[in-house]
């Protein structure tokens, strides 16, 4: 339990930056599930970055072919959490 408790606080304090971090129950049922939470949020964050990057490709091919640059596009789509 401590590997995962080690884990969750630290991406806690990613999550919540310079705010204090709120109080929870610190027992084996909340670390485990907090441990999925931060997870599932750094694999998210994994995705989202790759899908980011390739658009910046992607945008960097098009305007060297002189095609339209779909890349404004993708971030409205990002910022609105359609995707």
């Amino acid at each position: 339990m401590e590997e995962k408790l080690t884990k969750v606080t630290s991406w806690l304090k990613k999550v919540f930056g310079e705010e204090p971090i709120p109080f929870f129950e610190v027992n084996p049922q909340t670390v485990d599930i907090l441990y999925e939470l931060a997870e599932c949020n750094e694999s998210r964050d994994r995705d989202v970055n790759l899908l980011i990057e390739d658009m910046k490709e992607k945008a960097v091919e098009y305007k060297a072919d002189g095609e339209i640059n779909l890349f404004p596009a993708f971030l409205v789509l990002i910022s609105s959490n359609i995707y």
